[in-house]
C-alpha cells in the first residue's frame, strides 16, 4: 500500500513539475488564432514566424517580441499549410480552397489547378520551385516562383490513401505512407523506389521528416478512434531499415529536426512536446501543456527556438537553451 501511495506522490509530483515548469514559460504563450492553429513556420533569419489556421487568416510574428507583424486575408477555407523559402523572398500558404498564395516583396501570386485542398508545400534549395502536394488527389505540383507558372504535374500510382508526405531536403525524393507502410518515391520517375522495411505503425502514419543530411527518416504515430500508434520510428535512409522504434506519445505526433541534426522534437495532440537526442535517442526534455493539445511543431535555423501552435488557437515560442539542447 505504502509503495502504491509513492509512486501515485512520484507521478502526481513530475506532473505537477512539467506544469509549473510551462507556466514560468507563460510569457511565451500567446493568443494567436481564434481557431486551431494548423502550421506554423520560422523566417529563415529566424527572426518572424508565420502562423495559419482554421480562421483562414495567416499572420506574421516577431519572435523576439511575440508582437503581430502584419496579417493576410487570402484564403476562403482552412488554411492547412505555411511555409517559408530557404532564400526567405516567398512565403507560401495552402488550404482547402484549393489555392496556394505565393507572396513575396513584389507581389502575391495565387496558384490553383489543385483538384482538392493543399496539405503539404516544400520549397526546392535554391528556391526556384515550389512543391505543393494534395493527398486525397495524390497530386504534386511544382511551380517556379519567379513566375508562379507551372513546372511539372506528377500524380501517383497508389491505390492508398495518403495522409502524410515528406520531401527529402533537396526536393529530388518524397516519401509517403500508403495505409500502414512507408514507401520512398522518385520526383524525377515519379515511380516508387523502395518501402521501408522493419515496422509499420498499427493506426496509420501522421508526419514524416527527413533529417537535414538525409540520413534519416523519422516517422511519427497517428491515432484512431479505437487505436493508437504513439511511435515515433527512425529509419536508415540509404538501406531502408528501422534502427530504433520508441514509444513516445498518446496522440497523433508532429515532428520537427534541428537545422543543426542533432534534435528531434515531437509534439502531440497528448499536449506534450518532448526533445530527443539523435545520437543515442535518448529524451532530454518533456513539457506539459496542460489544457493545450499541440497540432504542429517547428524548429527555427539558428537553433535557438522550438514553436507550437495548438488547438485552441494558441502558439508557444521556447528558447531552445532552456530545454537542455545547446
Amino acid at each position: 500500500m505504502i509503495k502504491k501511495i509513492s509512486v501515485i506522490i512520484i507521478i502526481l509530483t513530475t506532473a505537477v513539475l512539467y506544469s509549473s515548469e510551462f507556466r514560468r514559460r507563460k510569457k511565451n504563450i500567446f493568443k494567436a488564432h481564434w481557431r486551431s492553429v494548423t502550421s506554423v513556420a520560422f523566417s529563415p533569419d529566424s527572426k518572424y514566424l508565420a502562423s495559419v489556421s482554421f480562421d483562414r487568416r495567416l499572420k506574421i510574428w516577431r519572435v523576439s517580441s511575440k508582437r503581430l507583424v502584419s496579417r493576410f486575408f487570402g484564403h476562403y477555407n482552412w488554411i492547412m499549410q505555411v511555409k517559408y523559402s530557404p532564400n526567405g523572398k516567398y512565403l507560401a500558404s495552402g488550404g482547402m480552397d484549393k489555392l496556394v498564395n505565393l507572396q513575396s516583396a513584389k507581389a502575391t501570386r495565387v496558384l490553383r489547378g489543385y483538384d482538392y485542398g493543399v496539405n503539404k508545400i516544400a520549397f526546392s534549395k535554391d528556391s526556384k520551385y515550389i512543391y505543393t502536394f494534395c493527398y486525397r488527389s495524390k497530386t504534386l505540383l511544382i511551380h517556379r516562383t519567379e513566375n508562379g507558372s507551372l513546372y511539372k504535374r506528377i500524380k501517383f500510382n497508389t491505390r492508398h490513401t495518403l495522409m502524410c508526405a515528406g520531401f527529402s531536403p533537396d526536393c529530388k525524393k518524397v516519401v509517403l505512407n500508403e495505409g500502414t507502410r512507408i514507401s520512398l518515391w522518385d520526383l524525377k520517375t515519379a515511380k516508387r523506389i523502395a518501402v521501408f522495411k522493419g515496422g509499420i505503425h498499427t493506426a496509420g502514419v501522421h508526419s514524416l521528416e527527413f533529417s537535414p543530411d538525409s540520413k534519416i527518416l523519422v516517422s511519427g504515430g497517428g491515432s484512431t478512434f479505437d487505436a493508437n500508434d504513439g511511435t515515433i520510428k527512425f529509419w536508415n535512409v540509404k538501406t531502408r531499415k528501422l534502427v530504433k522504434s520508441i514509444k513516445a506519445h498518446e496522440s497523433d505526433i508532429f515532428l520537427s529536426f534541428t537545422f543543426d541534426g542533432k534534435y528531434l522534437v515531437s509534439a502531440s495532440k497528448d499536449r506534450w512536446i518532448k526533445i530527443w537526442r539523435l545520437k543515442d535517442f535518448s529524451l532530454i526534455k518533456k513539457i506539459s501543456a496542460k489544457y493545450e493539445s499541440f497540432w504542429n511543431v517547428a524548429t527555427s535555423r539558428d537553433g535557438k527556438y522550438v514553436a507550437a501552435g495548438t488547438e485552441s488557437g494558441y502558439i508557444v515560442i521556447l528558447k531552445t537553451n532552456n530545454l537542455g539542447m545547446y
